[in-house]
């Protein structure tokens, strides 16, 4: 039996509309389509393939969700769902890696909020078996390689293996490297590429991976113009100019980094959490500049953005550090 053509219709148009709009009114519509149908049969009247359809744009609405908070055990779900699709599909279904790579996705996310090793290593394995065949049936790979870096990225953090760290560096490298994503798409690779390569400079204290991870960077600037990610590479060239600047060119890359950090600081509502911790890091490169040149301008500068950055951070960890080098440097 085929998928019913009503529902698949309906969740597809809703979670297109919330693409367009962003407005969550879509996505809870989808969720809600897809729970009937689910109730309704269970799927047990369609198709493996068909079912697999269903399963994966409930799960996609799901993850959409999870992503805006306010619901808990939407990420949860969001699991089931897009484990229902893989499962579901049979393994002639030419969509099946794709749905490995979104449950693996989706657990990476899981872990990152609930730190259960599980999780990743399952999304390891499963990146490890959908990139190949998503390579081999001509898909679209770019993604699932960037994806597939950020879950080896987390597996060094938790065990500090510089070979995995040098696997997602390589893996990265290849996803940024695809000429047919748009430059907004690679320059979000660039940015979680050149992350990787600061997290390896200052685990080897390698200068070389530092010089390469500020190139990296000024590309990410540039291909995220005007795009969602444009902040956050902002972000990352200018927390990794203020590490070079402390072995070589210290001026220079100050200057750099505090236009960055600036320009990243203007592009986000004030007052809000990550508004504070741009601050924070802004000011962590204006004391540093002051040290280096004695202006007292940064350091006047530096003072009135941790100030405003205890107010807006959330983390009481955050406001604290930010409590201690504001009294530190009054």
């Amino acid at each position: 039996m085929s998928a019913d053509p009503d529902a698949e219709s309906a969740l597809r148009s809703a979670i297109e509309a919330y693409r367009e709009t962003g407005d969550q009114e879509f996505l809870d519509r989808a969720i809600a389509v897809s729970g009937d149908v689910a109730d309704d049969c269970g799927f047990r009247d369609l198709s493996r393939d068909n079912a697999a359809i269903l399963w994966s744009l409930g799960g996609a609405a799901r993850i959409y969700r999870s992503r805006l908070g306010g619901r808990a055990q939407d990420l949860d779900d969001a699991v089931t769902w897009c484990r229902g699709a893989f499962e579901a599909a049979a393994g002639s279904d030419t969509n099946r890696p794709s749905y490995a790579s979104n449950l693996a996705l989706i657990l990476v996310e899981r872990y990152e909020r609930d730190g259960e090793g599980a999780d990743l290593d399952e999304a390891i394995g499963l990146f490890d078996w959908a990139v190949p065949a998503l390579r081999a049936a001509g898909g679209r790979v770019s993604v699932a390689l960037h994806n597939q870096g950020l879950a080896l990225t987390e597996r060094y953090a938790s065990d500090h293996d510089l070979a995995t760290l040098d696997r997602a560096i390589d893996v990265l490298h290849e996803a940024a490297a695809d000429a047919t994503e748009p430059p907004e798409v690679i320059g979000g690779h660039l940015n979680s590429l050149g992350l990787a390569l600061r997290a390896k400079a200052e685990a080897a204290s390698d200068t070389a991976a530092l010089n390469e991870a500020v190139r990296v960077l000024r590309q990410a600037r540039e291909w995220t113009a005007g795009s969602a990610d444009h902040v956050a590479a902002l972000v990352s060239l200018g927390n990794t100019l203020l590490d070079r600047s402390e072995i070589e060119r210290p001026v220079p890359d100050l200057e750099e980094s505090a236009a960055c950090l600036e320009e990243a600081l203007a592009l986000v509502a004030a007052g809000t959490p990550r508004w504070g911790r741009i601050a924070s890091n802004l000011a962590n490169t204006l004391v540093a500049t002051f040290r280096a040149t004695g202006r007292q301008a940064a350091l006047l500068r530096a003072r009135e953005l941790l100030a405003d950055a205890v107010d807006a951070l959330a983390d009481p960890g955050d406001r604290a550090i930010a409590r201690s080098n504001l009294a530190a440097w009054r």
